[in-house]
């Protein structure tokens, strides 16, 4: 895995995602023998390896604020009929 640059980002994907997805997450630890530490998270296509605590908090409040838009962007969760 790359440095990390704490700090800093760099655009260098772009991906989209649309409809049901299938999700993984691992983590890969010391213990395990990774000489560093991270979560891997796979949604869909994408992967996303979060190298420390820092990184999953953004992760976390970005994923929050874009849930806070849904009914705006999508509309109003719909209800199947009974």
């Amino acid at each position: 895995m790359p440095a990390v640059k704490y700090g800093t980002c760099q655009v260098v994907a772009q991906a989209s995602l649309a409809g049901v997805q299938d999700v993984r997450v691992r983590a890969f630890g010391r213990v395990d023998g990774w000489t560093v530490p991270y979560i891997s998270v796979r949604i869909g296509n994408v992967l996303l390896n979060i190298e420390d605590r820092a990184a999953l908090t953004a992760l976390i409040e970005a994923t929050q604020a874009a849930a806070g838009h849904a009914d705006v962007a999508f509309g109003p969760v719909r209800r199947p009929a009974a």
